[in-house]
């Protein structure tokens, strides 16, 4: 779907100088005085890599570090408002109201420079746990990969999407999705086909990241034929199973591939209106699903710490209980939990319908101790054709070594 009509409304919005919200407001919130530029403030803060515009269907995510930074909507079709966690805007004098845990803060304190530092202050706080001991280093991943890339014209990819819902057959049940995927990518240039590849990417950070929650250590295969609500109750965490489950889910209906092709030449448009991209580039003139490749690459990427970050500040701030890891650690762990584990993918879905990965185990054994760095393999998704190569789709494993100061040679797939 492109961008939806309130999702067009919501950029006149944000370009509009004309801010008089009258007798309108009827919010304890004070809306007057406006004096800050929605458009150009977005922009200015999005050329800095250290931030990310995410567009959705009715609002924009601001994100930074990887996390919702301020969901920005329209205040009675007159106005922005951003809306934040309460945490987040906690050090924000006079905005200690909250609903359901979330502040809402008008444009001219959410722009104040010194009220963005403390709410920056605040998420990094968060992503190192510092109130619930609770690490989301894969979230600082996220971001710095996104912008590595976005930033670099020489890139291959182009990420256009974060924490992407991947959404059920309903459609409109937000309570039932087929997980989240960390990031999809478009390719710059057009393959030889004259079409340009999609990537649904994954990301895991260190070795302990590959495990998930099981509600029982009993071997039970999942049917990839089962309904969605089925396939909920049995819970499997957020460990490399589920991920792949969900995505095997997803990939199973052409209309979601078809959907996930609308909604990111509707983001596309919206990374032109904000100059991240240009009118006359290879992206730039995309406007049509039928110059998208139908199958998307799914791409489970490890790193072996958080790229960008050195070793001694990972330590400090998550109390010394931070080590890197080799890339023989990384691998061997992968192949525990895709292959030789109570939560191992092979022992969760039903083989049958993953035969293809089930007879790469050979290969993926000879992987683990060797010195490459990347594997693939196909797995037909089609129930309806198991041996059809047209179903098949590309399952591509990477192991990304970083060093101590946060270096490393490759920066995504």
């Amino acid at each position: 779907m492109r961008a939806s009509e309130e999702c067009e409304e919501l950029f006149e919005v944000i370009k509009s100088d004309k801010k008089d919200l009258g007798k309108k407001s009827k919010s304890k919130i004070d809306w007057e005085p406006y004096k800050v530029n929605d458009y150009s403030n977005i922009k200015e803060l999005i050329k800095s890599s250290d931030y990310f515009l995410g567009i959705r269907e009715d609002y924009v995510n601001i994100y930074y570090m990887g996390m919702s930074m301020a969901k920005i909507e329209t205040y009675y079709n007159r106005a922005c408002k951003y809306s934040l966690s309460y945490y987040y805007a906690k050090d924000i004098k006079g905005y200690k109201d909250k609903i359901k845990g979330q502040v809402v803060l008008n444009p001219t304190v959410f722009w104040d420079e010194r009220n963005l530092e403390l709410i920056k202050n605040r998420i990094e706080k968060h992503v190192f746990g510092k109130h619930d001991n609770k690490l989301r280093l894969e979230k600082v991943c996220q971001q710095w990969i996104i912008n590595k890339n976005n930033s670099n014209a020489d890139s291959k990819w182009y990420f256009v999407d974060m924490e992407y819902i991947c959404k059920n057959s309903n459609n409109n049940d937000k309570n039932h999705p087929f997980g989240r995927a960390d990031l999809i990518a478009i390719t710059r240039k057009p393959n030889k086909n004259g079409k340009h590849d999609v990537a649904f990417v994954e990301l895991k950070v260190g070795t302990n990241s590959y495990s998930g929650q099981r509600d029982s250590e009993e071997k039970m295969e999942v049917l990839l034929n089962e309904s969605l609500y089925k396939i909920n109750d049995i819970k499997l965490g957020s460990g490399l199973a589920s991920h792949m489950v969900d995505f095997m889910h997803f990939f199973a209906n052409t209309f979601f591939v078809d959907q996930v092709k609308d909604e990111i030449i509707g983001i596309l448009d919206w990374h032109k209106k904000f100059k991240l991209i240009s009118n006359d580039s290879d992206l730039g003139r995309l406007s049509s699903i039928d110059k998208i490749e139908d199958k998307p690459s799914i791409q489970i990427v490890t790193y072996s710490s958080v790229p960008g970050v050195t070793i001694d500040k990972l330590a400090d701030k998550c109390k010394n209980n931070y080590t890197n890891v080799s890339l023989k650690s990384m691998k061997e762990s992968f192949y525990k939990y895709m292959y030789d584990s109570s939560m191992a993918f092979i022992d969760i879905v039903n083989n049958d319908d993953i035969r293809d990965i089930v007879d790469k185990k050979y290969d993926f054994e000879k992987f683990k101790d060797n010195n490459e760095s990347q594997i693939k393999c196909q797995q037909c998704i089609d129930k309806t054709d198991k041996k059809d190569n047209k179903n098949k789709y590309d399952f591509i494993f990477r192991f990304i070594e970083v060093d101590d100061m946060g270096n490393c040679e490759d920066c995504i797939i």
